[in-house]
């Protein structure tokens, strides 16, 4: 049975379950589906991935649970790979671009203010600020592209499993969190230095492990999505 449920479908009924035992919330299922306004039998099949969402069920659940991603549908998770592919060639293919930009003083200074606002959001543990940051530098090195389809497409691919990521990764164990944040600060200061140094040797690299830790993201999320809670 397993086979034919969608990944995407597991995992949104995955972090339903958690949500509604986070924080001593321990709703139980009745309680919630009275809240949202479906059977208990219903609402056990959403959070098992058996049943299809209705936009109205979502949008409820998101504000009882108090989680807005809750209102939109997730893609599989299975999509991620090829979708992070596919950014990740895009980024490459534009660094050639973005180094023609390197004399640029502005653009140089632009990455400089990034890079700061990056180093104090580790230092401040200030998630949102890191993932602005994040979200800063891959537009500024895709900037150049002339390719604005693309870009535009590569854009929309990655608000459907970024936003994703932020909310699951938290869930995760301590020792993952521990080894991830430290391998993301270490590949994303190699291509802040690599940015400023306009090496396209050194942009690539540091964009390959880039893909590489979220490809490990998406395998340990996965995992932990089909635990059985």
């Amino acid at each position: 049975m397993c086979s034919e449920i969608s990944s995407g479908k597991k995992m949104y009924g995955a972090i339903v379950r958690k949500q509604r035992d986070k924080d001593k919330r321990d709703i139980t299922q009745q309680e919630l589906a009275d809240l949202v306004g479906v059977s208990r039998k219903h609402l056990q099949k959403i959070e098992y991935g058996i049943a299809a969402l209705t936009p109205d069920t979502r949008e409820k659940l998101s504000q009882k649970l108090e989680m807005p991603i809750l209102a939109l549908f997730p893609p599989d998770i299975d999509s991620f790979p090829k979708l992070l592919e596919e950014r990740f060639e895009f980024e490459i293919n534009s660094v050639g671009s973005f180094i023609e930009g390197h004399n640029n003083q502005e653009l140089m200074d632009e990455i400089k203010s990034i890079h700061k606002l990056y180093k104090n959001s580790f230092k401040n543990e200030d998630s949102n600020s890191r993932s602005l940051a994040d979200r800063m530098l891959h537009t500024k090195i895709t900037f150049g592209s002339t390719d604005i389809p693309k870009r535009n497409a590569v854009f929309l691919q990655q608000v459907a499993y970024i936003g994703f990521f932020e909310l699951w990764i938290p869930h995760l164990e301590i020792a993952y969190l521990t080894k991830r944040r430290n391998i993301s600060y270490s590949y994303h200061e190699e291509l802040f230095s690599a940015c400023l140094e306009g090496s396209f040797r050194k942009i690539k690299a540091a964009l390959e492990m880039h893909l590489t830790a979220s490809m490990e993201d998406v395998k340990t999320i996965k995992n932990s999505a089909f635990i059985s809670s």
